[in-house]
Parts: C-alpha cells; sequence; structure tokens
C-alpha cells in the first residue's frame, strides 16, 4: 500500500537548537525524587537496534495499574526520559513505559508520524510492541480507563497520532510540542496541550491555535501554560498526571 510519511524533519531541526553536548534535549529531565527501584530495559527492538524502558514502583498493585507511556524528545531516548516522571510514579502508583525512538538514515534520533488518517510507521509499531512486551513480562493488569501516552518537545506529535490509532489509550498529552492532525485517527481520547510562557519552540500563541484546531475537530482539550522556557516545570508535571487520575 503506498503511503505518504511525514518525516518530522522540521521538528528535529527546531529541537536541534535545544540539544546539549550529551545528546539528550536541553532541558532538565530528572526530578528531586531518589531511585526506590531500578529502571528496566525492554526486549524487543526497532530497526535501529534501540528498545525502550519501563519503571515499576516498588508496591506497585499488580491490578487495575494506571499506565504512563512516554514519547522522549529528539536525540534522547525512552530511559533517560523515566526518571522526570519517577517520583511521581512512586507516590501516586502507575507504571511507566518508555520506548525508544527509530534513528534516521542520516543518524538523527527522532520520531516518524503519519500524514495521513490510516498512516502505519515503524515507530507506531514499536511502541505497541513495546507496550504489549512490557504487559506480558510483568504480568501487570493494566487500568484500561487510565492509560496516558505523553510526549515532550521532539516526541509530542507521537502521542495523539498514536492515541487515536491504536487502543488501549485514554489520554495523549503533547508537551511543549505540535500535533500533526492529518495523521490523526478515528478514536477520541482526552487531550493535554502545554508549554512554557517563554517557549521558543512551541510558542503560547501556536499552542492556543492548535488546541482550538482540535477542538474543531471535536477533541476535548485541556491547554495550559507554565513558567519558563522548554522545559517541564514539576506543576507542570503535577497538573498533568491529575488531570489524567483524576480525583
Amino acid at each position: 500500500m503506498n503511503r505518504r510519511l511525514l518525516l518530522i524533519t522540521a521538528v528535529a531541526i527546531g529541537a536541534a537548537l535545544y540539544l546539549r553536548a550529551d545528546g539528550s534535549d536541553g532541558t532538565r529531565l530528572d526530578d528531586a525524587g531518589s531511585e526506590s527501584a531500578p529502571i528496566h530495559d525492554v526486549g524487543v527492538s526497532n530497526a535501529a537496534g534501540r528498545s525502550g524502558a519501563y519503571y515499576a514502583p516498588l508496591g506497585l498493585s499488580p491490578v487495575d495499574v494506571p499506565v504512563l507511556v512516554l514519547m522522549h524528545p529528539t536525540g534522547s531516548s525512552g530511559r533517560a526520559f523515566i526518571p522526570a516522571f519517577r517520583s511521581l510514579a512512586d507516590s501516586l502508583g502507575f507504571l511507566i513505559v518508555a520506548p525508544d525512538s527509530r534513528t534516521t538514515p542520516t543518524g538523527v534520533v527522532t520520531w516518524q508520524v503519519g500524514d495521513r488518517q490510516g498512516d502505519v510507521t515503524d515507530d507506531l509499531l514499536h511502541t505497541m510492541s513495546v507496550l504489549e512486551w512490557v504487559r506480558r513480562e510483568t504480568l501487570l493488569v493494566m487500568d484500561e480507563s487510565r492509560v496516558l501516552i505523553a510526549g515532550f518537545s521532539g516526541g509530542a506529535s507521537m502521542a495523539p497520532y498514536i492515541a487515536t490509532n491504536r487502543s488501549p489509550f485514554t489520554h495523549a498529552a503533547v508537551l511543549h510540542g505540535r500535533v500533526f492532525t492529518g495523521g490523526l485517527g478515528r478514536r477520541g481520547v482526552r487531550t493535554w496541550l502545554s508549554t512554557g510562557a517563554e517557549d521558543d519552540f512551541a510558542p503560547v500563541g501556536e499552542v492556543r491555535s492548535l488546541a482550538a484546531e482540535l477542538r474543531r475537530l471535536r477533541y476535548d482539550v485541556t491547554e495550559g501554560t507554565y513558567s519558563g522556557g522548554h522545559g517541564l516545570s514539576a506543576d507542570e508535571k503535577a497538573d498533568l498526571i491529575a488531570w489524567w487520575l483524576g480525583p
């Protein structure tokens, strides 16, 4: 089947402005929580030989487990992104699953998003494979009413793309990034959009326009603006998780 796939080159180029010497996105991803359980690698790989990681807090209930799937920023990895939400997972009791993106032919570590309805990219398939592997290996029973996929910066557009095209996602979060609406599927999911007041990569005006466009497409949208620039503040992360898990 012929497919026209949108390689998020523009996002990768823009995000490259924020890359640090270690190859990660230029935002502080680590939180203040101490590591109380190890981060585990997953046992499936994509065509680039990259896999992903997951984090299960100590004492996590084996049933009705909320699941957060994280899409890392350009130039990073799932393992590197998990610490951003680890202390929240410890305190609130949810599983984190974080796949790795592919590597482009030019060596850029970034994601591939479908350009129109029905497009299926290798990154979508790998994400679903990672989630299924973690479910099978941990024997945890997912709470199918609370499955959030969240992407940051260059990974932001993957969250609604996957959530609207595949179950079991109930929520999608676009953090300091963009959405390519042509690739959105037919599944309705609650959607979160947020950015920083001084974020030049995902300016407030652009995020508000995107929220309005998604509402016109009949998505249930929550949007927010937080202090700072292209980074995840503690308040932003806490508000996101509270929106997802509910009262």
